[in-house]
């Protein structure tokens, strides 16, 4: 068989078993954060959060709108349910996985392939198998691409163009060669359409074409094309946030591109397309100085088309290379064309050009700043290590050796490919670490005083984890080679190479399987689902508000809505998106009701200092905006404050809460439902607690004081309970249900009572579960409803029981279930159920051994009849505690009845010595004739 052949059939097998894996391990519907976000815009073309991504969610689109019956593929293999939407736009991750992996082969081949080492040819497929495949299942490239996220196809896009640069320089001397550089910077730059991260990748192949071939680049038609491209950059600067940097930046370029002319003699004042090139230059001098876009537009581009005109650029490679990336850059502006058509979900409505300048800046995040260091450069090296080592795990020491000798490998057999794939490595790793400028994690950090990222990104360094596992497979390679020199066996060498890279792939296997298999992950859709469901219809047929917090309670909801089709009255107002007028424009359009006029919203600033240094923030008006629009509150004339020309806001809106509680709240007949999800961080409704009854995970706004005397909020408990396990009891629910598909209206938890992995925000979602449980539970004791808080408890056990399994360090939670299990043995204490009492005493104590579990466990043996039991326990509880009197007071008891005088005399001589004012019992203890 051919080597070409070779390579093409493992380049085949490698794929494939790649894609295979992750088609085995993906989830079956919406997982958390971003992809709930994308699986939802995907669907009706939406634009995500910033940069927003359009060319991602087109191949989103496109993948959805193929008819492939990927659910039923996957229910042949796992056995389960999934939803095909969910399948073929994950595809996108899962093939782009796949391919990668191929490449990653490919490239180790070609790498080595020039060596001229003398050692079998198999030697690097075995290494670029395990390049491929050590790669493509670390943990965070293996999590990545079986979810619908964008860092997976901006890895395959990197890897992939470092084959094509290798081909390149496979065929430098040839004429035709260029098409691999244009092709390589056309996909390159289309892909920023996908994320921005592959635009890394472009340092490394900028190098890579400089060491082999320099005069390839550096010439005069470099420096203007790069005038050029500076002078498109200077001109979206200035059409958007004019300052002196671009401003400089425009005229020095297009100075450049006259010296050019003038260089190139073609320079002709009296020519009419240089007299056009003039009339350019001044229109761009007249429109800096009235700051007027247009001018700026029309004598840039004219300026720009008469250099290439005149110096025919357009034949050098160059020239045509800026053409390509400016039609491949062009696939941004579909973000713009569809935000017109004001999609349902329109992040940023990048339907203008500050506003499409915004997205793609990510305006509305905090900038990345190199300096000041958000952290100390140290700790970002460290948790840099820390994230490279969730990676590979135990296998972390020997891999990194094995990468560490690929470099050394490289660097000595091919400086030139070495500095393709080493700068690539540079830039997915310390280059980003320091643009970046990431915080500390949030679940591991290096320094617990250090400020924190909201969540671990890992996932940015993934370039690093691919690049980093080629150069694994080059140390193999090199091992291999080792042994077969040495030992002059080229057999020993490939032995040890296939048990090498078999064993450590198979340990690789072993450990992360159980931790990135979501084949029965069903949590995110099921959650987003429960608070869908929570809000009860409006009564009069319209919508209702449901206030969220953050991505992981509204991402799966609008994955719910407009995918699943679940629940679309309710209207999602995210309360870290509506610090922004363009979020609230959008609430408007779907029927939230705010009173303000759209030009009015654009006008709300962001914030608003108040008397005191208390700050207001748009969130704060909006709410009371839409609670006073709802409840039909009418304003007079006199009752606005005009605080810019043309927008009026009314002054109750700036009222303390308890004003806005009494004139607007109280009493009021609500047109629209307010909710708000249990997530809300408290400080949002903690003036109104005592207007909200909870329902499920949500929080209903009422017109009067229906707090439960218990809680600061009221509690609907027959709703409740039935959202929680329909008319069942927990047990019979669960036994049914636990891992099924409940009836429409009650709650679902499939994915959280199996073996399904479960991480921290997995476990946050069970944590508020339990608690919606554990409350009503509460609550019936309260109420003397002995088996319904029975009942209740049990199931807020069960949930409390899950976050313990997977985070045992967990101390409040177990302090919880000692307090559930405490609670459920007292109320079956005072139903004489004392077997079942004890159960529950004596789970708490698997827990903890601690003296009022001990107590209780006493006194429920003492109060069924067995005064040995009894005994046994309340002298272990008296020993812990030896000034508890209840205690003394039942022992006490017992020993009397029982005549055991030397018990007694001992149990009171105990007493007081840790009791020693306590006179009544030295008394009685005298007469006894003790000490």
């Amino acid at each position: 068989m051919s080597e070409k052949k070779t390579r093409a059939i493992i380049f085949i097998l490698v794929t494939f078993f790649t894609w295979l894996f992750y088609f085995m391990t993906t989830a079956p519907t919406v997982v958390f954060w971003d992809v709930g976000e994308f699986l939802a815009c995907s669907h009706i073309l939406g634009i995500p959060h910033p940069p927003g991504t359009p060319l991602y969610v087109i191949l989103g689109r496109f993948m959805d709108l193929m008819p492939i019956p990927l659910a039923s593929l996957f229910k042949l293999i796992n056995g389960n349910e999934a939803v095909n939407h969910v399948l073929k736009v994950t595809s996108v991750s899962m093939l782009s996985g796949a391919f990668t992996a191929g490449f990653a082969y490919l490239v180790v081949v070609k790498i080595v392939e020039k060596w001229d080492a003398p050692v079998p040819k198999s030697f690097a497929h075995i290494a670029g198998i395990f390049a491929a495949f050590i790669g493509a299942f670390a943990r965070t490239v293996w999590m990545n691409s079986i979810e619908a996220e964008t860092y997976t196809p901006s890895v395959f896009i990197m890897v992939f163009l470092t084959w094509v640069a290798l081909n390149w320089w496979e065929h430098r001397d040839s004429e035709k060669s260029i098409k691999y550089i244009l092709f390589s910077l056309y996909v390159l730059f289309l892909s920023s359409g996908i994320h921005l991260m592959p635009l890394i990748f472009f340092p490394a192949l900028f190098v890579f074409v400089w060491v082999v071939k320099p005069k390839l680049i550096w010439d005069m038609e470099f420096l203007v094309v790069a005038a050029a491209t500076f002078a498109l950059i200077a001109l979206m600067k200035l059409t958007y946030e004019p300052g002196t940097g671009s401003v400089a930046l425009m005229i020095v370029s297009l100075l450049v591109m006259a010296w050019y002319l003038y260089y190139r003699k073609l320079f002709d004042i009296n020519d009419f397309q240089i007299m056009l090139f003039i009339a350019g230059f001044v229109v761009v001098l007249v429109g800096l100085y009235t700051k007027n876009s247009i001018l700026l537009i029309i004598g840039t581009f004219l300026d720009i088309i008469i250099l290439y005109i005149k110096a025919r650029l357009y034949k050098d490679w160059k020239g045509f290379a800026l053409i390509l990336i400016v039609v491949a850059f062009s696939a941004e502006f579909t973000m713009m064309v569809r935000a017109i058509h004001n999609p349902k979900i329109n992040e940023t409505d990048p339907s203008n050009w500050k506003a499409f300048m915004d997205a793609l800046l990510r305006k509305q995040y905090e900038p990345a700043k190199i300096l000041p260091r958000r952290i100390p450069f140290t700790d970002q090296l460290l948790l840099f290590w820390r994230y490279f080592t969730w990676q590979y795990a135990s296998l972390v020491l020997p891999l990194t050796f094995l990468g560490l000798l690929g470099l050394v490998t490289h660097f000595g057999n091919d400086k030139k490919t070495f500095a393709l794939v080493g700068t690539a490595l540079f830039m997915g790793s310390l280059a980003l670490i320091i643009y970046l400028n990431l915080k500390d994690s949030p679940t591991h950090p290096i320094n617990p005083i250090n400020p924190r990222e909201v969540r671990d990104r890992d996932y940015f360094f993934a370039p690093f984890y691919t690049y980093f596992a080629i150069f694994m497979g080059l140390g193999l390679w090199e091992i291999m080679r080792l042994f077969a020199v040495y030992l002059k066996k080229w057999v020993v060498g490939l032995v040890v190479g296939i048990l090498l890279a078999g064993g450590l792939q198979a340990v690789q296997f072993k450990h992360f399987w159980p931790l990135v298999d979501r084949t029965h992950n069903y949590m995110a859709e099921d959650y987003a689902y429960d608070l869908l469901i929570s809000p009860r219809k409006n009564p009069n047929g319209g919508p209702v508000i449901l206030y969220t917090n953050g991505d992981n309670d509204t991402f799966p909801v609008w994955f719910d809505q407009d995918v699943l089709g679940y629940r679309t009255d309710v209207i999602i107002a995210n309360l870290s998106l509506i610090n922004t007028n363009w979020y609230v424009k959008q609430l408007k359009d779907w029927g939230a009701p705010i009173s303000f006029t759209k030009a009015e919203i654009n006008k709300l600033p962001p914030a608003l200092l108040m008397p005191g240094g208390k700050v207001l923030y748009l969130r704060d008006i909006m709410i009371r905006d839409m609670i006073a629009t709802s409840a039909g509150y009418k304003f007079k004339p006199d009752d606005y404050v005009q605080l810019t020309p043309g927008l009026r806001v009314p002054k109750l809106y700036f009222a303390p809460a308890d004003t806005f509680l009494n004139k607007v709240i109280k009493g009021a007949k609500f047109k629209i439902p307010i909710y708000f999800a249990l997530t809300v961080t408290p400080d949002v409704y903690k003036p109104w607690s005592k207007y909200l009854l909870s329902e499920g995970l949500a929080f209903r706004l009422m017109s009067h004081n229906v707090s439960s005397g218990i809680f600061p909020e009221g509690i609907n408990t027959e709703r409740t309970k039935y959202l929680l396990h329909g008319n069942m009891s927990a047990a019979e629910f669960l036994k049914k249900y636990a891992d099924a598909k409940s009836p429409w209206g009650i709650f679902r938890y499939r994915g959280i009572f199996d073996n399904t992995y479960k991480d921290g925000t997995h476990l946050k979602l069970v944590r508020n579960l339990a608690s919606v449980a554990l409350r009503l539970g509460y609550y019936y004791s309260f109420q003397d409803s002995i088996d319904a808080a029975i009942d209740e408890l049990y199931f807020s056990k069960k949930l409390a029981e899950v976050v313990v399994k997977y985070q045992p360090q967990a101390m409040d939670v177990q302090r919880q279930l000692i307090a559930i299990d405490l609670m459920i043995g007292n109320l079956y204490k005072q139903k004489k159920d004392y077997a079942n009492a004890i159960k529950y005493y004596e789970d708490a104590m698997k827990i903890q051994k601690v003296p009022l579990l001990y107590k209780q466990i006493g006194l429920t043996y003492l109060e069924e009849g067995d005064t040995a039991k009894a005994v046994e326990n309340l002298e272990i509880a008296l020993s812990m505690t030896p000034k508890d009197r209840d205690i003394y007071d039942a022992l006490k008891s017992i020993y009397k009845a029982k005549k055991d005088t030397v018990q007694l005399k001992r149990l009171m001589e105990d007493w007081i010595k840790n009791n020693p004012s306590d006179s009544a019992e030295m008394k009685e203890l005298k007469k006894l004739g003790g000490k």
